[in-house]
């Protein structure tokens, strides 16, 4: 796994641990789609994760966890998450 792509998942983590939308949004490009639910449309572009984000951090408390990346193409990234 390279430097950037172990930098961009713990940005990921910290944005969930830190319920941070802004810094969620800002990892993601203009167009981006991102599925929290396979049986659910995507969130569509930073705004889309952005409103996501702001939805599901509001009520959390603080929220520990580990991510790894799972698969990687060019265009996406799987990752999975567990207990910290």
């Amino acid at each position: 796994m390279t430097a950037n792509l172990q930098q961009w998942i713990e940005d990921y983590r910290l944005a969930w641990v830190n319920p941070d939308p802004d810094a969620a949004a800002a990892l993601f490009a203009p167009d981006a789609t991102y599925r929290s639910n396979i049986f659910e449309d995507p969130h569509v572009g930073q705004e889309g994760v952005r409103a996501y984000w702001s939805s599901v951090t509001s009520d959390q408390a603080r929220w520990k966890s580990s991510w790894a990346a799972l698969s990687q193409t060019e265009s996406e990234l799987r990752l999975s998450s567990g207990p910290r």
